[in-house]
């Protein structure tokens, strides 16, 4: 019991009880405690980092462009704001010890490895829970980055009154000419209408000419288009068979098979028969009757042979006397061959047999000219004496029936020169007159199908023509509606007091013709109403049907009028008719009927009915003479107005003036180049020839990662061109996207303001140094007014010295940072502010596209107070009313006034720019004093418009001039205002980029990877101190976020504004 009752060691039981607790909430207290200091710690820490990181902007970027961000990467983000933060410790007072603790304790919230640190706070980084890094799409790529820094750069160094007062002035010239649009669209809808009057002029001259070549066509001088010479024709059709195969006969029957070409010169006369006297003395008895036996055979063939071609007799005198021409000499030359043979031997066989003494025994051979009998010597010597003398009649002149006596006499018809030339002339003769014939016939035949064709062609195209003309949308209908749209146009501006609008009410509704008797505009348009109807376009083009089907009827026939595969039209000659009948007719079926006439005649017609292929009956006749059908067009009321319109006798000295002189000035004078003033200046002052492009491989443009958008100002074909609709377009983008902008002013507008001041004020353009050097030469008070002054002032010593003065103090040259604005410093310098428009990647497409755009702009304003200033000059219509009525009104006047004075107005636009490209200003509403150009410039002295005078007075009274800069400026306004702020923007960068990596060097040098905003975040575990203890430490829950109590967490970001 004492055990129990005994109080030794309760104090210190309740020391124990009591303390226990009060230790652990105390414990619990520190670490608490330790908790939030540690997150104060980490705060810090974070923000520095931060902060340290801003620091480390690009200064040449920011001192070039007034731009922040940093090319920097994380790791060296990291070792940067390491030595930024020791350095900022020790600046606190803290020894290198103490800082090299605390950074790295720092350090150790950043991930790195920092070994055994002792401290109180006992802080751990969470692993991989430390996170340094740029916030995604904060480059530069970004456009509503670069807007931005563009914006807080351009609000304390720039002021906007002058773009608002750019765009005030716009402003005012719209309230001011109201109509300025709707006159541009009034003159193009004016010239439009001319051009489809003259196309539709055009094809109805077209139209005229098919009827007319129609009209003209008489094969064989048969009117084709007149009832009786269409009977001609189709009757000389039908008989055409007859006539062919009588020339074809006759061909065959005298010319087939008479090779006439083969006969050669022959003179029987040179080679004659010659007894010979002479002897061979060696020569037997018995050799010389052997010889006379084969000369006698030989000369009884020879003989009976040319007596047999001299007798020929057919009948037909020019086959034989051919036949004769060609076989007799060849013979005759063998006869008298044989002959003198015959002689030589009788005289060798009469010296044989003198001298032998067995006369009478009987020879041992028998002689097939003596009959094979058995005969002595003395027999048969005188049998063959005796055949000798009888022979030799024939060629010694005893027998004048002989044949070689008659052609050595020239008997015979076609052998021996005269007989020859005799028979060539009759074959020639009769062959040129067969071929006269059978050419007629081709002639006939290949001029009736040739205008038969023609016919049809010239009715189809003028079918064509009408059908064309009634297409819905088609000459006629364009015409129309143009005229409509045109003249409508015209009447409401004149209510709204146009000058134009009156002027070309006037020009429709006023006389028909001028005093000399032409057309004037109203009188054409009157008389293509009146006449070029639907109704007459209709009757006429079925009664052109109705002929041209009547014409293929003949054309199919004549089509199949053919010999063997040819037309019969290719028939031509006598050789050609033979050539398909020796195809047919062999040469011994011929000759064993050449002496049978009739037979022969009979094989002919057999031959030429397979050949000729046409079995056709004859065509009729009977539709020439019907109203519906006949060939006869000239009675019909739209043919009639046609011949009215095209084929009266005027003078058409002067029609093709329009075409050599004015019709395509304005085009002409469009593709001129304005004048470039160069001025003779450092290297790095002349506009560059880079583009904008990635210098490096490695590398973006930061525009490249953003889609196309429309640009509202981008004319679609940007060279200069004589196109009005272009310019009333641009015109109304023009006043429609500034006027909405101004009406509409707040911060967009002001914001959109400072980007373009930004732009155009720190980068170049074009016309950067020209207009630098013309605002010192006007300062100085040098000649600037006109062209040819500025280009001089320019150019003088102390204007360029200026310019080129580095220092300072020299803003001419220099950007809102005070950097010279040069190649030096530029990479793309000179094209630049176009770039950043357009985009495209040559700068001649920038720069087209700008100047194309300016000159649409001029082009309107300056047409407007040229068609006002000129359109009632007498000089101008008097040469319009004589060239339409030389193009018999198929160019109307009014577009011939309209080339005249729109050539003046795009020779003016060309001189604006030329203006401009010299860096001055150009008045955007001309008068009579700011007007430069005249006729006699444009047209090279033409002596026709040399006293042109115009009505010498202003129309209008607005003050306002732009230099390119100034449209630069209005374009890129209209763009961001459109909605265009991401390419814009990011096309900056592009040029920024560009020249950052060429100042620095380094090709690789990219907008997009320079950063702007990061973030940094991190977990920090404090390890509990006082609670260091399994369980407190296992316990990890709080039910507040399911985290460990001692877990601490850090996540901001911050960036340049």
């Amino acid at each position: 019991m004492r055990l129990f009752t005994k109080n030794d060691g309760a104090v210190s039981v309740f020391l124990v009880i009591i303390l226990v607790p009060m230790l652990v909430v105390t414990s619990l207290f520190v670490d608490v405690g330790r908790m939030h200091l540690g997150q104060a710690m980490v705060d810090s820490a974070g923000d520095l980092v931060l902060n340290t990181a801003m620091t480390e902007f690009d200064a040449k970027l920011n001192d070039y462009y007034g731009l922040l961000g940093t090319c920097k990467s994380e790791e060296e983000i990291k070792k940067v704001s390491q030595e930024f933060y020791k350095e900022s410790i020790v600046s606190a007072g803290l020894s290198d010890e103490d800082a090299n603790d605390l950074v790295s304790q720092l350090m150790g919230m950043f991930g790195e490895d920092i070994g055994e640190v002792s401290d109180l706070m006992n802080l751990e980084l969470v692993e991989d829970s430390f996170e340094l890094k740029k916030v995604a799409n904060s480059g530069f790529n970004n456009p509503a980055i670069v807007k931005t820094q563009v914006i807080n750069f351009m609000k304390y160094r720039s002021p906007i009154n002058g773009v608002l007062n750019l765009l005030g002035g716009i402003e005012e010239l719209s309230q001011q000419s109201g109509n300025i649009q709707e006159e541009t669209e009034l003159i193009e809808e004016k010239k439009t209408m001319c051009e489809k009057q003259k196309s539709l002029m055009e094809l109805l001259k077209e139209l005229h000419d098919e009827i007319k070549k129609y009209e003209e066509l008489k094969p064989n001088d048969d009117i084709m288009s007149d009832k009786d010479g269409m009977r001609e024709i189709i009757g000389k059709i039908n008989k055409f068979r007859e006539k062919f195969y009588k020339c074809c006969e006759e061909a065959v029957i005298n010319f087939m098979y008479l090779d006439f070409n083969k006969i050669e010169d022959f003179d029987p006369k040179l080679n004659k028969v010659v007894r010979s006297n002479q002897t061979i003395p060696t020569m037997t008895v018995t050799s010389a009757f052997i010889g006379m036996n084969d000369c006698i055979l030989d000369y009884q063939k020879k003989r009976d042979a040319l007596e047999k071609k001299c007798n020929i007799n057919t009948g037909n005198a020019l086959r034989d006397g051919t036949k004769k021409a060609l076989e007799v000499p060849a013979l005759y030359k063998d006869y008298v061959i044989v002959a003198n043979k015959m002689s030589k031997t009788y005289r060798n066989m009469v010296a044989a047999y003198a001298i032998i003494s067995n006369k009478d025994d009987v020879y041992p051979g028998r002689f097939e000219s003596l009959g094979d009998k058995e005969l002595t010597y003395r027999e048969t010597y005188q049998y063959f004496k005796g055949f000798y003398n009888s022979y030799k009649k024939d060629f010694d002149g005893h027998n004048p029936n002989s044949p070689y006596l008659k052609v050595l006499n020239n008997k015979i018809e076609g052998v021996g020169p005269d007989n020859l030339e005799k028979l060539r002339d009759d074959y020639k003769n009769k062959k040129d007159d067969l071929n006269d014939k059978i050419k007629a016939l081709a002639v006939q035949f290949t001029n009736i199908t040739s205008a038969v064709a023609s016919a049809g062609d010239h009715l189809e195209k003028a079918w064509n023509k009408l059908e064309y003309l009634l297409k819905r949308d088609g000459e006629l209908d364009q015409y129309n509606d143009a005229n409509k749209i045109w003249r409508e146009h015209a009447e409401r501006l004149k209510e709204k007091g146009s000058e134009i609008g009156k002027e070309d009410v006037e020009t429709f509704s006023g006389p028909e013709k001028n005093t000399d008797g032409s057309l004037t505009d109203a009188g054409l348009q009157k008389g293509i109403s009146k006449y070029v109807t639907r109704d007459n376009i209709g009757n006429l083009k079925n009664h052109i049907k109705i002929i041209r089907d009547k014409l293929q009827e003949i054309f199919e026939k004549l089509e199949r009028m053919k010999f063997g595969q040819d037309p019969v039209g290719a028939i031509k000659t006598v050789k050609k008719v033979n050539e398909k009948f020796t195809s047919r007719i062999s040469r011994d079926t011929f000759e064993s009927n050449v002496s049978n006439i009739e037979a022969l005649k009979d094989i002919i017609k057999d031959e030429f009915d397979t050949l000729y292929k046409d079995e056709s009956v004859s065509l009729p006749v009977n539709w020439v003479g019907q109203s519906e059908s006949t060939p006869n067009l000239r009675s019909d009321p739209l043919r009639k107005w046609l011949n009215e319109a095209f084929d009266d006798n005027r003078n058409t000295e002067r029609g093709k003036e329009y075409e050599e002189k004015y019709e395509d000035r304005s085009e002409e004078e469009a593709k001129k180049e304005p004048e470039e003033t160069n001025v003779s200046l450092e290297d790095k002052y002349k506009v560059s020839g880079n583009s904008i492009k990635a210098l490096d491989g490695s590398v973006k443009l930061p525009s490249s990662e953003i889609t196309q958008e429309v640009n509202p100002i981008v004319v679609g074909d940007t060279k200069q061109s004589d196109d009005l609709k272009k310019s009333s377009d641009v015109i109304g983008t023009l006043f429609s996207g500034i006027i909405s902008a101004v009406k509409e002013f707040a911060t967009g507008l002001r914001d959109d303001l400072y980007a373009v001041d930004y732009i155009t004020s720190m980068l170049s353009y074009d016309t950067y140094v020209n207009e630098g050097l013309y605002d010192i030469a006007k300062a100085k008070g040098h000649k600037v007014e006109k062209l040819l002054d500025t280009q001089a002032s320019i150019k003088k010593q102390d204007v360029t010295d200026t310019w080129k003065v580095e220092e300072c103090t020299n803003s001419a040259n220099k950007s809102l940072t005070n950097k010279e604005i040069s190649r030096d410093n530029n990479y793309a310098f000179g094209n630049e502010a176009e770039y950043i428009l357009y985009g495209f990647d040559s700068n001649t497409k920038n720069k087209a596209s700008a100047y194309g755009t300016i000159f649409a702009l001029r082009l309107g304003f300056n047409s407007i107070y040229a068609f006002k200033e000129y359109w009632k000059d007498g000089v101008i219509t008097s040469i319009a009313a004589a060239i339409s009525a030389a193009t018999y009104g198929i160019v109307p006047p009014a577009l011939i006034k309209v080339a005249i004075i729109l050539a003046l107005a795009v020779a003016e636009t060309v001189h604006d720019i030329a203006m401009l490209k010299a860096g001055m200003p150009v008045a955007v509403i001309k008068t009579k004093d700011t007007w430069a150009m005249q006729f006699s410039s444009v047209f090279g002295g033409d002596g026709n418009l040399t006293n042109v005078s115009g009505t010498n007075k202003n129309h209008g009274n607005f003050d306002l001039s732009l230099r390119y800069s100034d449209y630069i400026k209005i374009f890129l306004m209209i763009s961001l205002a459109a909605g265009n702020e991401n390419k814009i923007y990011t096309r900056l960068s592009d040029v920024i980029q560009c020249n950052m990596a060429h100042i620095t060097k380094n090709n690789a040098y990219s907008l997009s990877n320079c950063t702007t905003w990061f973030s940094v975040s991190s977990t920090v575990r404090v390890n509990p101190l006082m609670l260091d203890l399994p369980w407190t430490k296992d316990w990890e829950g709080n039910p507040k976020d399911d985290t460990s109590w001692y877990t601490l967490s850090y996540a901001r970001s911050n960036g340049y504004y």
